[in-house]
């Protein structure tokens, strides 16, 4: 499970009534999370979540981020928080099959995925006490791979979050699709890219389409379905469904202020031609995950500078908010269209319950030995292109009958 390396998130608890003075703009003091509520409210407040690995604080790339803001700044005060987290080892996602992560219902309890539900929600704790504590803070978050993760989740869960959000920074977010309810002003991935939360959330919920409930039925599924992405026939609608099915979904009131930056080949936010290539057999997924890691870590001031300096004109255009904040706000998108003219789905008021996306830090790394396992244990030999696996699908759905009641 090496691709665990590349993902984290964080988690952070709120506390009492302020006692200290207005922070100056872009304070050094910068607090743990679980000191939020001992902080004076400003004008702004700035929450950094670290990505897989880091050390605690914001780690260096949402670290850039917070930098780049900074050197730009023109608008009020600002305090700073870090989110913490208990950053469990992905690793111990693999004391459980493979299989049941991908086709069990309910998906099995695991460390790390508690880990990870943890963090959403303490997110979401953070950015209630702001709008409850501080009704005229503005929030701007930034993340970096699993980070990025936990802020689309958050997003999804707090109602008031898109009328408070100066902006949201989204760093090679694992949760990022086509038709999602983000600006992308930095990056050279393509608009098909797709990252491996929502590839993997989008396979689980089409190994199950219908209701299914015969394994091989499921598995065919899968097949068919990661056949569809190699080929670029990229269902955006499905795929949206399926975030919003696992709260993984940004609403498309938050879209104006919500930037996301992937890079093209990027395994983590771009996995389509890693593995397409490791479908195809023509590499292994230890190989693609270090011929990428530069990638996913090589997100420099120069790759965000357009994004950092939209977002600093768009902070320092924004008026004060209006206090209390209204309630309804959040719910009413900017010009109600994605950047690519598809229809933004309709704002959710639900909480963090499971954050599926998280699966792809496992299952990412052994769904192409599955489904290749499945297919090269039918009489067939190895070294097959795509071709010679679509074929096979084929005729064992034909051996296999379908179960499913029609």
């Amino acid at each position: 499970m090496v691709l665990a390396c590349l993902f984290s998130l964080a988690t952070g608890v709120v506390g009492a009534t302020p006692a200290h003075a207005v922070p100056t703009a872009w304070t050094d003091r910068v607090q743990p999370s679980s000191a939020a509520g001992q902080q004076a409210c400003a004008d702004f407040v700035f929450i950094g979540v670290r990505g897989s690995g880091e050390s605690p604080g914001y780690g260096p790339t949402v670290t850039r981020v917070r930098d780049g803001l900074a050197s730009r700044w023109t608008k009020g005060t600002v305090r700073q928080l870090w989110l913490e987290y208990p950053a469990s080892d992905p690793h111990t996602l693999a004391n459980v099959p493979m299989q049941s992560l991908l086709l069990d219902q309910p998906m099995p309890t695991t460390e790390y995925f508690t880990s990870a539900e943890t963090g959403a929600k303490n997110l979401a704790t953070v950015l209630a006490d702001s709008a409850n504590r501080c009704p005229a803070e503005r929030t701007i978050l930034a993340g970096y791979s699993q980070g990025a993760q936990v802020i689309t989740s958050a997003l999804d869960a707090v109602p008031q979050a898109p009328s408070r959000l100066a902006a949201a920074i989204l760093i090679g977010n694992p949760s990022h699709y086509p038709g999602q309810s983000v600006r992308e002003l930095s990056g050279s991935a393509s608009q098909n890219a797709i990252g491996l939360g929502a590839m993997l959330a989008l396979l689980r919920e089409q190994a199950r389409r219908g209701g299914e409930t015969n394994r091989d039925q499921a598995v065919r599924n899968l097949i068919q379905t990661t056949i569809n992405l190699y080929e670029g026939k990229i269902d955006t609608a499905a795929i949206r469904a399926a975030m919003v099915g696992q709260q993984a979904e940004i609403p498309p009131g938050a879209y104006q202020a919500t930037y996301s930056v992937c890079q093209s080949g990027d395994l983590v936010c771009d996995a389509g031609p890693s593995m397409a290539q490791v479908m195809l057999q023509n590499t292994t997924l230890d190989s693609e995950i270090s011929r990428t890691r530069p990638i996913h870590s090589g997100y420099t001031p120069q790759v965000l500078e357009a994004t950092l300096a939209q977002a600093s004109v768009a902070i320092a255009e924004l008026p004060p908010l209006a206090v209390p904040a209204p309630s309804s706000s959040a719910s009413a998108p900017d010009d109600g269209r994605h950047p690519n003219g598809q229809e933004p789905t309709p704002v959710r008021t639900t909480t963090v319950d499971r954050q599926w996306g998280l699966v792809g830090v496992a299952v990412g790394s052994a769904l192409p030995l599955l489904v290749v396992a499945y297919l090269m244990g039918h009489r067939r030999g190895r070294g097959r292109k795509m071709s010679d696996v679509t074929e096979s699908s084929a005729e064992e759905s034909a051996e296999v009958a379908d179960p499913t009641p029609k």
